[in-house]
């Protein structure tokens, strides 16, 4: 008890928080120090809830805006694309003749047509929907291409 009271004598910060403290502890029982252990507890988590999710919602703004640079980009070079595959059908129609065997070059050719046209009109997500209708539709088949199209790559890579 003399060290409390030099302590509060001297006036010093330390003197004068353990002061608060035992009189705190003095006045409130068990319960109330308890709720208030609880309220600050509240209050931090509180404020801790508040703190992520304003750092969520920046670090969503931040993905979006990164998603739709992205995705501007890609719908920019599919239309480059697009516009490349219309110039090669347009070449190789200048290039082929009037005979049986032209048939599968022509045919080529409007398929690269409408290949390329479908990339200029189209965005990326209309490529996404696209693309889900015909996984939905044909499962199986989707599944065996994805097979195909990583067994290829994985030859590639590891050559």
């Amino acid at each position: 008890m003399d060290l409390h009271r030099n302590e509060s004598a001297t006036g010093s910060p330390a003197g004068d928080a353990v002061h608060q403290a035992s009189d705190y502890l003095r006045s409130h029982s068990m319960d109330e120090m308890a709720d208030d252990v609880r309220d600050n507890v509240d209050a931090v988590a509180d404020r801790t809830r508040d703190k992520a999710d304003a750092v969520a919602g920046t670090v969503r703004e931040k993905a979006g805006e990164v998603g739709t640079q992205a995705s501007a980009k890609i719908n920019d070079v599919m239309s480059g694309t697009g516009q490349q595959l219309s110039s090669l059908a347009q070449a190789i129609r200048k290039h082929t003749t009037k005979g049986p065997a032209d048939n599968a070059t022509n045919s080529t050719a409007d398929a690269l047509e409408r290949s390329g046209r479908y990339l200029q009109d189209q965005d990326v997500d209309g490529i996404r929907g696209g693309l889900e209708k015909m996984i939905r539709r044909y499962p199986i088949p989707a599944l065996l291409i994805s097979a195909g199209i990583s067994f290829v790559l994985a030859r590639r890579i590891f050559r």
